[in-house]
């Protein structure tokens, strides 16, 4: 969450407001103040990380303001503060960045999020003043500096103890919003206004697959891995890159290795003697690369709950985030540029489509933690998130993918920065114009694997074979590893929770310790939702659980 906070006083006679700011030292605990400004109706600081790649920036041209806050891999923004001339900047960059611009004599406020909101920005609005923050926390503080109330938002309460991350722009906090991917704000004339600079829907065009369209695919995908390895190179470091027995991040790091850049270390982490791990491992022995395998046997890296929490600003339940702040905090990023990854990938893979045909958005099952309070999340809500989005494949991607699969990001971001080469415009452009039909189930990804590099098919990939669209041979591996586990009572899972409650007696505390959490805030919360985290807790299984531990702990957080 490198990023900025400030305040923009939209009432001349509200200017008693701005003697109420104040900016921390560090924000969400891990962001140092960088800079600040004060300009007329604006106070504003800038924050970022302690990671010596400096890509943040303030710059002023003819007493306007603007500035970055991320990593730009290509191109350089301009001055922009309306939706037009930030679109003409944004044709010309990519990368991961939150954009702020303040006009002449600081009488205007633009701000931006990039295309697939890797860089939270929340926001208050109110008669006499604007907020602005990549910290939720600060937004809260200056409410109660300003003597304003400020109350849970009930329904993203029940998202995050059904889907275990907020969906849309909501947060815990009733009035406080989060600009969405893909969006700018702009404060003037004390008018608020909300536009869409970029989206990743497309009509589809391309309802068959040949090799010419695989290799106008792959050069795409070359184009966006030179944006982000080169970015390391301009910067004079090595390369970093996340690797496991998945397909995403196979690509990212093999194809970056076979372009030239072969000065990278490739990260593991993930339970001992799983399939991440091995694959992982054979891999870096056939490329001989260094490999840096960090182990989370035991799960004594989920004792700390706050942490995550507020990194992602209490947008996601804790469970993901904290393995991937607890390997972030162990590595020395000094020599290393960003942190590659194979995140959000499902532009080609199809990991969001339900079907091999479009459909009209819904609340899934498959993409929640638990379906237990479905009903519970206002049906007019849900109707007003749908009407957003013209197929479900873009409902997921906009909230599961944006709002929640981030949250690795952002617990990576107090050390390093991170890009998403899948997901950059020109490539998840013609990704998404390619029928449903032909990128369901990996089937893009395995037929631009066999057809352009044999070499990284070779490799396992689910259930112990290579990858494959034969469902014969993938129902063989399966109903063989079901098995196989039935038989030697293997732990060969992702994540074995249930083993490191009966086998963690810290673990098991923290958990059992979530019904007497609850009864503390038996007087805040409203009984109906008491109940129904009582219940769902009580009756839960253990991921479910952690959900009512992330909620409770996040209240306390934001409310306490």
């Amino acid at each position: 969450m490198s990023g900025f906070t400030g305040v923009f006083i939209k009432n001349q006679n509200s200017k008693h407001f701005l003697l109420e700011v104040f900016f921390p030292e560090e924000l969400n605990r891990h962001y140092g103040k960088k800079d600040c400004l004060e300009r007329g109706r604006l106070k504003f600081a800038l924050y970022d990380n302690n990671n010596p790649v400096k890509t943040s920036f303030i710059s002023s041209e003819n007493n306007e303001v603007f500035g970055v806050s991320g990593a730009l891999t290509n191109g350089e923004f301009g001055f922009a503060n309306e939706l037009g001339s930030f679109e003409k900047n944004f044709k010309k960059v990519s990368g991961t960045f939150s954009y702020f611009s303040f006009g002449a004599n600081a009488e205007s406020v633009f701000l931006a999020n990039d295309p697939v909101g890797s860089k939270q920005i929340f926001y208050y609005d109110h008669d006499d003043f604007f907020l602005f923050s990549s910290s939720i926390f600060w937004i809260k503080e200056m409410l109660k500096k300003f003597g304003k109330s400020y109350q849970l938002f009930e329904p993203a309460a029940y998202m995050l103890l059904s889907m275990g991350y907020l969906l849309e722009d909501f947060t815990l906090i009733d009035g406080v919003k989060k600009l969405t991917a893909g969006k700018c704000i702009s404060v003037k004339n004390n008018h608020v206004e909300i536009a869409q600079y970029h989206s990743f829907y497309e009509d589809v065009k391309h309802h068959q697959l040949n090799k010419d369209l695989i290799h106008q695919l792959d050069l795409l995908f070359k184009d966006s891995l030179d944006h982000a390895y080169s970015f390391d190179i301009r910067q004079g470091k090595s390369h970093l890159s996340t690797l496991s027995g998945g397909l995403d991040s196979r690509l990212t790091l093999m194809l970056g290795h076979k372009y030239g850049f072969r000065d990278i270390t490739a990260l593991t982490f993930s339970q001992g003697y799983t399939d991440d791990e091995t694959v992982a491992r054979r891999i870096c022995e056939d490329l001989k690369i260094e490999h840096m395998v960090l182990l989370q046997n035991g799960g004594s890296y989920l004792l700390d709950v706050d942490t995550p929490l507020i990194l992602n600003n209490c947008s996601v339940y804790y469970f993901g985030a904290a393995q991937t702040y607890n390997i972030s905090k162990k590595i020395n990023f000094d020599s290393f540029g960003l942190a590659h990854h194979g995140g959000l990938a499902e532009s080609s893979k199809g990991g969001y489509l339900f079907q091999e045909n479009h459909t009209e958005p819904r609340l899934d099952k498959r993409y929640a933690v638990s379906a237990r309070l479905f009903d519970r999340i206002p049906g007019e809500i849900l109707d007003n998130i749908f009407k957003n989005y013209p197929t479900d494949e873009m409902f997921v991607t906009y909230n599961r993918g944006f709002n929640a699969i981030h949250n690795g990001n952002w617990m990576m971001q107090p050390f390093a920065h991170t890009t998403y080469p899948y997901m950059e415009a020109n490539f998840a452009s013609l990704a998404y114009s390619i029928s449903p039909k032909l990128r369901y189930n990996a089937r893009l990804t395995i037929d631009w694997l066999n057809t352009n590099h044999p070499d990284l098919a070779k490799y396992p990939w689910h259930y112990g074979i290579p990858p494959t669209k034969n469902q014969f041979k993938i129902f063989g591996a399966k109903v063989y590893n079901k098995v196989v586990r039935q038989f030697t009572n293997s732990n060969n899972t992702y994540i074995p929770l249930d083993y490191w409650y009966s086998t963690n007696g810290r673990f098991k505390s923290l958990i059992d310790g979530v019904k007497n959490e609850l009864e503390e805030r038996s007087t805040f919360l409203p009984n109906k939702l008491f109940k129904d985290i009582d219940e769902l807790y009580s009756k839960g299984n253990i991921f479910e659980k952690m959900l009512c531990l992330s909620l409770v702990r996040s209240i306390a957080l934001l409310f306490d």
